[in-house]
């Protein structure tokens, strides 16, 4: 699945014919501007953290994103923030609290206006980094020597591409992919077993550890400044060199965007 993302963003490109770049037209001038994004969403989600169960745990996780985003003709960056949380991921009985926060910060660089059905979409690329950090607690009573805890947390540096799409002066079809590619990751491990043995923290590669976002969507322009955006986002993460973690979730998203 890894391998094929990137296929997702390249292969249109063999379909498409490349201008070459130009003074900012009206169309340009309206999509690709700094704004603020508020956005909410709701999906299936799915995690099997191996430190605290072997079983597969899934349920509704809600989640909320903000984002500032700064482009130009020739590209921007983005800085943007999200929390998703739920106490009912389950499995069979038990249920556990997951909670996820992730700051990412992505830079965009311009490399290409393709055609699509006569109109120009805009094609950027551009280096990823961040934090994220993910918490897992069963609901369940214990004892002292008994942690029904589990936490990762990821430093990633990563890649990260969007594609832009006016399909009129009022609609634009966006979509994106993010996914790392070095990170530095701190796992809890148990301390009694573990610690002679697993150093909590490592240096992940893509084979080792990734945090993946692929996402698709449309905006309608309401206004000069203002615009909805709905959309679909899926979600994979994966840290093997400790207990295994493996959570994999959909959203489906609805949002605003206010242009400054």
């Amino acid at each position: 699945m890894r391998g094929s993302i990137p296929y997702l963003v390249a292969v249109p490109l063999l379909f498409t014919q490349s201008s070459l770049f130009a003074q900012a037209t009206p169309a340009e001038d309206m999509w690709l501007r700094s704004g603020i994004s508020l956005q909410v969403g709701v999906g299936r989600y799915s995690v099997r953290d191996e430190y605290i169960s072997t079983e597969k745990y899934s349920g509704t996780l809600p989640s909320f994103t903000a984002s500032w985003s700064r482009l130009r003709t020739s590209g921007g960056y983005r800085i943007g923030v999200e929390h998703r949380h739920s106490s009912e991921i389950r499995n069979n009985n038990i249920s556990a609290g997951i909670t996820q926060f992730s700051l990412d910060l992505d830079y965009l660089y311009r490399i290409a206006t393709p055609s699509l059905f006569s109109r120009d979409a805009y094609l950027l690329l551009g280096p990823s980094t961040g934090f994220f950090m993910y918490f897992s607690e069963l609901n369940i009573a214990y004892s002292e020597l008994e942690i029904p805890y589990s936490f990762a947390v990821l430093v990633p540096l990563g890649v990260n591409s969007s594609l832009i799409w006016p399909m009129s002066d009022r609609l634009q079809m966006t979509g994106s992919m993010r996914t790392s590619v070095f990170s530095l990751g701190l796992r809890m491990i148990d301390l009694v077993e573990d610690a002679d043995e697993v150093a909590p923290l490592r240096f992940l590669t893509v084979a080792s550890g990734t945090n993946t976002s692929l996402g698709l969507g449309v905006r309608f322009l309401l206004m000069a400044r203002l615009a909805l955006q709905f959309g679909y986002e899926l979600q994979v993460l994966r840290v093997s060199p400790w207990d295994s973690l493996l959570s994999a979730s959909d959203n489906l998203l609805v949002g605003i965007t206010v242009g400054l």
